[in-house]
């Protein structure tokens, strides 16, 4: 049977991405098209996004999508 992720360390992980970043999460989430409240509840570890939004992560934080998943299994 599988390990489930590691909810905690994908946090961990979005968070620092995001301060390296520089970006507000203003930014963030115009240029994803979400709500900021959205990009707060990712990066306070409420809510994990969906496979399509860590996608644009990648893309808007210009990194590769492993990058939030180191650790977490």
């Amino acid at each position: 049977m599988s390990k489930p992720m590691n909810r905690e360390q994908f946090r961990d992980n979005l968070r620092r991405i995001h301060i390296e970043s520089g970006l507000t999460q203003n930014e963030v989430s115009k240029r994803m098209g979400v709500g900021e409240r959205m990009v707060q509840c990712w990066l306070k570890g409420r809510y994990v996004p969906a496979a399509e939004y860590v996608y644009l992560l990648s893309e808007v934080y210009d990194c590769d999508m492993a990058e939030f998943f180191r650790g977490c299994f």
